[in-house]
């Protein structure tokens, strides 16, 4: 079934016809090369740009934004909550942290459909503008849900939550510096030489997590750590 899907994607995209396998050899068995792969629920491209896992994630939403429409007459707006939390917001979510760095011109797809969804639980015109339904509903933007993704690994690896694999992968200012500095027990910033180096996790989890207010940073917990990130988020969409 997996396979299936895959191959259903790059039909969609057009893949089959341009992309060329290169097979490796290994004595006598040959393993095919793939352009795409299926893995925990997430399509893996061969160049990590996650466009085919983001057209795939766009395909689901658009058939829930098509059940929405369908019930929004027939339904409260607490029930169309409940609808976008079921069906819109796990393919938003799972896996953002992965694919949230992806360029504007992947994730822009997504977000349109975000907003989509939101005009439909407001019961707003279609070109009514959204920041406002966003702060009304309590809902986060897609590129929020990202930064605040990142921040709780920051938050948890700061609180020393996460497995060893995970909370070594981003390294401390006392790590680089020998002598004594103010923010020696900070992440450090790894300076990168191409832009998808600068946007993998390793180097942008300590750039968003410096822009977070200390007074959020502080939570005692990864709950009351979301829930003010959140607030503060929220606060600053236009009413």
């Amino acid at each position: 079934q997996a396979e299936d899907g895959i191959r259903d994607v790059e039909r969609s995209r057009g893949l089959g016809d341009v992309y060329k396998r290169q097979d490796l050899n290994i004595g006598d068995d040959i393993i095919e090369e793939a352009h795409v792969a299926k893995f925990l629920g997430m399509f893996i491209d061969s160049k990590l740009d996650w466009n085919v896992h983001l057209d795939y994630v766009k395909n689901k939403l658009n058939s829930s934004l098509y059940a929405m429409r369908r019930v929004k007459h027939i339904l409260s707006k607490s029930h169309l909550m409940t609808l976008y939390y079921s069906l819109i917001y796990p393919y938003i979510d799972y896996g953002i942290t992965m694919w949230g760095s992806a360029t504007k011109i992947h994730t822009n797809k997504i977000t349109l459909l975000q907003k989509k969804a939101v005009r439909i639980i407001s019961n707003a015109r279609y070109n009514d503008h959204t920041e406002p339904l966003f702060r009304e509903l309590k809902i986060l933007k897609l590129d929020d849900i990202y930064k605040l993704k990142i921040n709780k690994f920051m938050f948890s690896l700061n609180s020393g939550l996460l497995p060893s694999p995970l909370s070594n992968m981003i390294i401390s200012n006392r790590d680089v510096h020998v002598h004594y500095t103010r923010n020696r027990n900070n992440p450090h910033i790894e300076q990168r030489q191409t832009k998808r180096a600068s946007n993998m996790l390793k180097h942008l989890g300590p750039t968003i997590w410096y822009q977070t207010p200390n007074n959020i940073k502080i939570s005692r917990t990864i709950y009351s750590f979301t829930k003010r990130y959140k607030k503060m988020v929220l606060d600053r969409y236009v009413p």
